[in-house]
């Protein structure tokens, strides 16, 4: 059966508009005839009530439309709420949006100026019968679809508020028009809108073709329909078939011809080539990309395929070239174009989630300085500001003394490279190729992550410019040493962290005098103590406050798999007190991923360099916890 959408004009029972809720009751459908045209011509469509598809229904939102327009969010009315049977006819409940968009429609509605209903339907089964010479299409089983306020109806009865009664059988109105309540001679009452001899009328034809002007159809069209004896329904329902299918059409032509111009465009196809390639090899595609479709396309491509698919978009000439030979014959245009750019940057989509997912966790206690280049830099830093003096009866005022320190840092170059061979591409191995750079994007990470590691694992012997070590204690009858490490054993079940806590507190700046008053934000541990490190954050007895662990929701716990003692660290903010800087280059700020030049090889290779360096600045934001 087609499954066209068709369209009837419906009615509305007046006593069930309802100002202050916005509803009110249409009249969907009766056994009444309606007239139409198909490819054989004349034919008379009934809606059987018994035939509506309740489940159908059910299952999906009926939405009420202005004038049929699905296809912008405006045009969206209400909804249909409920449908019955009564008196052989089916009701349904309208109910319309409160929203200040709608206020006006529902107005025109309620005070009679929009008379207008249309309801929308689909036929699922339908069964053909001739009844005094005239085709009859009985719908078996048919489908709201939508509802819709429209300002001209199909003939002048078919209005929102019509109830009139024939027979004592209340009819729909859009099929009362010019019968006056009598049967036709064959036993049925059909619906037309023309005069007495079967034709349109002039304000029938003026009518048709003034729809036809507005939906921009061929009068032509109108014509023709008007030639034909065409009711006014008719010809609406065929205009907006027409427009309906006219605006899937444009659609469809603009995207046929943005694919093709996007296709012709080397800079477009590149950039799905690379979306699809990197899909391919596990990178997800973005939510709500407008390409993905496209993308998809190149994503079940192999790479000798995308080879002649670019090298086709280049204007090569590709007489004789095959996808196996397309590296060897073509080697010299592949080598020399944009080609080998798509699995650079495929690949560095690769690389990057692999990094960004295996990044050490320390940064987070760092600070972050890049550089420009590769000379050594003094990292400057400043005592805080003495107390402001009292002023002397002269009026003067003096500078206020303040203490520096410097940290030179440097950069240093670490780089590795992976090859992709003829034969991978030959054999279009992407998942070798994927797991290449995959382990690349770990061996970078893993760098920073044992750089980071080693730093505090090596605290006690490296010095700064001080000459004193970074952890340092503190002698009892001296005073002097850095005083942050914390003895006690943080193996202990009963360690308590406010030692630890009151030395960052009390850490003094370089002045000697200003105390900090550091918090500590968070307590690093190595993996064999994340069970200790968790237990020391817990709350010991949630129910009892004066025995709740004051630091359960003051400290962050942090697990480094690279720590090796048995040490743990309580960490200030670095804002605050920045202890260990780490450093990229300003012009390449990480790892960066390029293509090597190779002509010594039929195969492509890639290689990661990482311009980095990380250092101890200062001691006053941390504090180690002694094993």
């Amino acid at each position: 059966m087609n499954q066209q959408l068709l369209t009837r004009f419906a009615s509305s029972i007046p006593s069930s508009i309802n100002t202050t809720a916005r509803t009110c009751q249409a009249v969907i459908s009766s056994p009444q005839p309606v007239e139409r045209f198909d490819g054989k011509g004349r034919f008379y469509e009934v809606l059987l009530p018994s035939g509506l598809d309740r489940q159908a229904f059910n299952n999906r939102n009926v939405p009420i439309l202005d004038s049929h327009n699905q296809f912008t969010v405006n045009a969206l009315l209400g909804t249909v709420e409920a449908v019955r049977v009564e008196n052989n006819q089916v009701i349904a409940d309208l109910k319309f949006s409160g929203s200040a968009d709608v206020t006006s429609t529902f107005e025109k509605i309620a005070d009679g100026t929009l008379k207008g209903v249309s309801v929308g339907y689909r036929i699922l089964e339908a069964r053909n019968r001739n009844q005094g010479g005239k085709r009859i299409v009985e719908a078996l089983r048919w489908q709201i679809i939508e509802l819709s306020c429209v300002t001209f109806p199909a003939d002048s009865n078919s209005q929102f508020r019509s109830n009139q009664n024939y027979g004592g059988f209340q009819m729909d109105p859009s099929q009362n028009s010019n019968f006056n309540g009598q049967n036709n001679q064959d036993g049925f009452q059909s619906q037309t809108n023309s005069n007495s001899q079967g034709q349109p009328t002039e304000a029938d034809r003026t009518q048709i073709r003034f729809m036809a002007k507005q939906l921009k159809i061929d009068t032509r069209i109108a014509d023709d329909l008007i030639n034909v004896g065409a009711s006014i329904e008719h010809a609406r329902e065929t205009f907006l078939d027409l427009w309906k299918q006219n605006q899937v059409d444009q659609r469809q032509r603009s995207s046929k011809l943005e694919v093709e111009q996007l296709n012709s465009d080397p800079s477009a196809m590149q950039r799905r080539m690379i979306k699809g390639l990197a899909n391919r090899m596990g990178v997800p595609l973005d939510a709500g990309d407008k390409e993905a479709s496209a993308v998809r396309e190149f994503a079940d491509k192999r790479i000798d395929a995308l080879a002649m698919d670019w090298l086709q978009v280049r204007g090569e000439n590709m007489q004789g070239i095959t996808p196996s030979n397309v590296f060897t014959q073509k080697r010299a245009a592949l080598t020399t174009s944009d080609f080998p750019k798509l699995l650079e940057e495929s690949g560095n989509r690769v690389f990057l989630g692999s990094y960004t997912a295996s990044e050490s966790g320390l940064k987070q206690i760092c600070v972050r300085r890049d550089l420009r280049d590769f000379k050594t830099i003094d990292t400057l830093r400043l005592s805080e500001l003495a107390p402001l003096p009292k002023l002397n009866e002269e009026g003067e005022i003096r500078q206020l003394p303040r203490r520096e320190a410097f940290e030179p840092i440097k950069l240093e170059t670490f780089a590795g490279q992976v090859k992709l061979s003829r034969a991978l591409m030959v054999n279009d191995d992407l998942g070798a190729f994927s797991m290449e750079l995959q382990t690349l994007g770990q061996s970078a990470a893993l760098r920073e992550a044992e750089d980071l590691a080693s730093l505090l694992n090596n605290g006690t012997t490296t010095t700064l410019q001080d000459g004193h070590p970074v952890f340092e204690l503190s002698t009892a009858r001296s005073g002097k040493g850095r005083g942050n490490i914390t003895g006690g054993s943080v193996l202990n079940v009963a360690y308590d962290l406010g030692g630890p806590r009151l030395a960052l507190r009390q850490r003094k700046s370089l002045d000697g005098r200003t105390v900090l008053g550091l918090k500590p934000m968070w307590l690093v541990v190595s993996s064999n103590l994340e069970t200790i490190g968790e237990k020391l954050l817990a709350d010991l007895y949630p129910a009892d406050v004066e025995k709740a662990n004051p630091f359960s929701n003051g400290l962050t716990l942090l697990v480094d798999n690279y720590l090796t003692d048995d040490s743990a660290y309580l960490v200030a903010s670095p804002s605050m007190a920045p202890t260990i800087c780490y450093s990229y280059r300003t012009s390449s700020p990480g790892p960066e991923f390029r293509r090597d030049e190779d002509f010594n090889t039929l195969g492509m290779s890639w290689s990661v360099v990482l311009d980095w360096s990380a250092k101890f600045i200062d001691f006053r934001g941390i504090q180690k916890l002694a094993a």
